[in-house]
């Protein structure tokens, strides 16, 4: 991934593709997106809206914690998908 302090809607569909590719593991992705927010997002409302639902997403994420509110990979891996589908639609309306 390129650094910049300001990231689009392309930088977050190549991250969610990269991930659910396999180019990136799973802490390489949550790191990201953790990092993301240290940086201005240059979204719409909807897209930012999705970005955010999959940074609590990664958030819930945990490896080696299973508690009520933390999911695994697996459940991690569907949401991210979700969240590519719901980005590249908007990328196709507008």
């Amino acid at each position: 991934m390129t650094e910049t302090s300001e990231l689009d809607v392309l930088y977050f569909l190549r991250l969610m593709s990269d991930y659910l590719k396999g180019s990136l593991s799973v802490h390489e992705y949550q790191r990201a997106m953790f990092d993301s927010s240290k940086k201005r997002w240059k979204l719409t409302e909807e897209q930012s809206r999705i970005v955010q639902t999959a940074y609590g997403d990664v958030d819930d994420f945990d490896s080696d914690v299973r508690l009520a509110h933390t999911i695994q990979e697996p459940a991690l891996r569907i949401r991210v998908c979700k969240s590519l589908e719901d980005l590249r639609s908007l990328a196709d309306t507008h």
